[in-house]
Formats: structure tokens, sequence, C-alpha cells
């Protein structure tokens, strides 16, 4: 998995607040929590995504490197991990949280992840 974060120095200020990244991520699911949901927590990482790339004329960019992050985690959301995957033939497999992650700085969507 390409996803990587590390503990931001005291240097890294956010400029939205944790309320504001909060807001930012349930807008993605209609302005509620997502499935199931039972816990959200919010933490204030340096995130990078080694997979996540552009391609242009001067070849590959990583789109993710140490940028000042909030990982919204959805506890108990239930999404498919492998569901649709040309490669598995089982039933659905689930996960038990959903991460969206909003850039700190600008309050942009960055991406969103699953992995437990």
């Amino acid at each position: 998995m390409g996803v990587r974060t590390e503990p931001p120095s005291p240097q890294d200020k956010p400029a939205i607040t944790e309320e504001e990244a909060l807001e930012k991520a349930m807008a993605f699911y209609g302005g509620q929590p997502p499935g199931n949901t039972d816990q959200i927590t919010i933490s204030f990482v340096l995130f990078s995504n080694d997979e996540a790339e552009t391609i242009d004329s001067q070849g590959k960019h990583l789109l993710y490197q140490n940028v000042p992050a909030y990982i919204v985690s959805f506890h108990g959301a239930y999404p498919p991990t492998s569901y649709g995957s040309r490669l598995y033939k089982g039933p659905p497999v689930y996960s038990t949280e959903l991460n969206v992650v909003i850039n700190a700085m600008t309050g942009e969507f960055m991406e969103e992840y699953s992995w437990r």
C-alpha cells in the first residue's frame, strides 16, 4: 500500500479546523457519516501516497508527499474492499473503517481509502 503518514512538525499548522475537515469529509456522503459509522476519529498528519501519481510530458510525478492533512476515519462504515475486482471472484469482503483525507491547508478532498 502506498499510504504513509508521519507526525507533523511544530511548524506545520493547519489552515482549517478539525470541525471543518469533518464537515468536508461528510459532504461526500450527503452531509452524514457513511454507512453504519459508530465512531469518528480525526488525525492531523503529514500524508503521503507513493502510488498516487500523475503523468505528463516530463514523466511521472507523485501527487501527495508530506502534505499536511486531516485523516477523518469513519469506524464501522464497512465499505467493500474487494467487491468488483476482476481478480476476486468471491463474495464482497468488508473493511471496518473508511478514511477520508482532507488537505489541512486548502480544505480540498485528497482521497479516500480503507484498509482495516
